[in-house]
């Protein structure tokens, strides 16, 4: 817990969240070595990166809205095997 708060000291709701988790968890965890090994705790307790920005737009009635977007990386792997997946079409 030390090394999470001291990697994410800004987040306090992410820290107690984590803590939350890392207390139902433990004891299976503890339970199976092999979980250990594969360091299980600590690939949960690594926030995904996620990048918000607004969307600004006009509705049906000319007001401006705003809205938040996220993305969240998916990494090529994913991207790529999407892509492989589609029918291919010819010209």
């Amino acid at each position: 817990m030390a090394e999470v708060e001291r990697k994410n000291p800004h987040e306090p709701e992410f820290i107690q969240a984590v803590s939350e988790v890392v207390q139902s968890v433990a004891p299976y965890v503890m339970a199976y070595p092999y979980l250990r090994e594969q360091k299980i705790l600590e690939r949960i307790v690594e926030p995904e990166r996620v990048i918000m920005f607004r969307v600004p737009w006009v509705d049906d009635n000319g007001d401006i809205q705003i809205n938040r977007g996220y993305r969240c990386p998916c990494g090529r792997y994913r991207c790529r095997r999407q892509r492989d997946r589609l029918p291919l079409r010819t010209i």
